[in-house]
């Protein structure tokens, strides 16, 4: 099991092994990263920062699949 963590204003995402309270992975975004949210399958999770746009990435490979923009 993991949670995941946001490191300020860096834009940095960590992911956190629960029990071990190791660093398992970093993602870093381009902008100030302001929440995660995992989906209900477990299979993505999504980000919001400072920017309108939600960004849209893969649970297991931790890269970006896609961008979401507002109308």
């Amino acid at each position: 099991y993991f949670f995941m963590s946001i490191a300020d204003a860096s834009g940095l995402i960590k992911f956190w092994h629960y029990t071990s309270q190791n660093c398992l992975h970093t993602v870093n975004e381009a902008r100030q990263t302001l929440s995660v949210a995992l989906n209900p399958l477990g299979t993505k999770f999504v980000t919001v920062g400072a920017d309108p746009h939600i960004n849209v990435y893969d649970i297991e490979t931790k890269k970006h699949v896609s961008t979401l923009h507002p109308r």
